[in-house]
């Protein structure tokens, strides 16, 4: 049985040979394939920090990626009525050509490729729309553009780290570690970013420092409050408790990691470090935290049908 109907390959048909095979069409077509060379970098990434590394920031990039085409697709017919001009369709071809070109040379860096599919994506939206969808939907090109770098954490990361200095958060969580450790009688002391127990010592590295699932929750909380409607200033507070919230439950973390690398033994300190450690971990945070944020976001709505 045909996945499309003949009614709908005939839709289909129509479209391709009005607006495809068109010079438009070209760069449109031009652009669509570069995405497609970078479609498996990202998937790969994706799939490797969600299963490899444990982190939860594909739910930022499925996310912005679902939030940005539904809000543009929402006002598509304001957004096609004014085509653009002759200029604005020439720039933006420019930025297909050179960035479909400019990704040949740069398959060896995700980074670079995932800037380049931003001047793809960019010259698209610039010679099909020109320079008002920008101004109208800042909001939605911004969240488009930001679900095509596939690693939020690492570059996260870089630039915290690049701002406040080497193991700012780590010696930090270190002393919290080493403090919540001795409440429950252990004799530990903490020596920058290390944790000493008499047993033995453990790193705390960048990635069990909470960042991570702190900037996974910062996003979590905006886009759930865009989908729910809700004012900035109620977004602006669950974005604040979201990080309070992952910071504090990674001292625990951080505890169960000392333990398990000092008395447990490898497969247990490798369990709990790697992904499935990762990922429990992250399903416990997102729980409570799913059901501060409905208390946060819910508020609003009780209050209006109060009235």
């Amino acid at each position: 049985m045909a996945i499309l109907t003949k009614k709908q390959q005939q839709q289909i048909q129509q479209i391709a040979g009005k607006h495809l095979l068109t010079y438009h069409g070209f760069f449109l077509t031009l652009g669509l394939i570069a995405a497609l060379v970078y479609l498996p970098t990202w998937l790969f990434i994706l799939w490797r920090t969600t299963f490899i590394d444990g982190k939860s920031t594909v739910v930022l990039n499925l996310g912005f990626l679902f939030m940005g085409m539904t809000q543009l697709w929402r006002h598509r017919s304001t957004i096609t009525k004014q085509p653009p001009l002759q200029d604005e369709r020439f720039v933006g071809h420019c930025l297909v050509a050179c960035g479909a070109i400019s990704l040949l040379f740069c398959l060896d860096s995700a980074s670079l490729q995932a800037f380049i599919i931003m001047i793809v994506l960019g010259g698209v939206l610039y010679s099909s729309f020109g320079i008002q969808v920008f101004k109208d939907h800042p909001l939605s090109c911004a969240m488009l553009f930001a679900s095509i770098y596939p690693d939020w954490a690492f570059l996260s990361n870089f630039i915290f780290h690049f701002l406040t200095g080497p193991n700012f958060l780590e010696n930090i969580m270190a002393q919290l570690g080493s403090n919540a450790l001795k409440l429950i009688g252990q004799t530990a002391v903490a020596d920058g970013h290390y944790i000493t127990l008499p047993a033995g010592s453990v790193l705390v590295g960048s990635g069990c420092t909470g960042f991570d699932m702190a900037f996974s929750i910062v996003g979590f909380s905006f886009l759930l409050g865009l989908l729910m409607k809700q004012p900035w200033q109620r977004i602006v507070l669950a974005v604040l408790v979201g990080v309070v919230l992952a910071l504090v439950l990674n001292v625990p973390r951080i505890m169960l990691l000392t333990f398990a690398s000092v008395y447990w033994g490898k497969a247990s300190f490798d369990f709990w470090h790697g992904a499935w450690g990762g990922q429990i971990f992250s399903g416990i945070l997102f729980t409570i935290f799913y059901y501060i944020l409905m208390a946060i976001y819910k508020d609003r709505g009780s209050k209006r049908k109060a009235g």
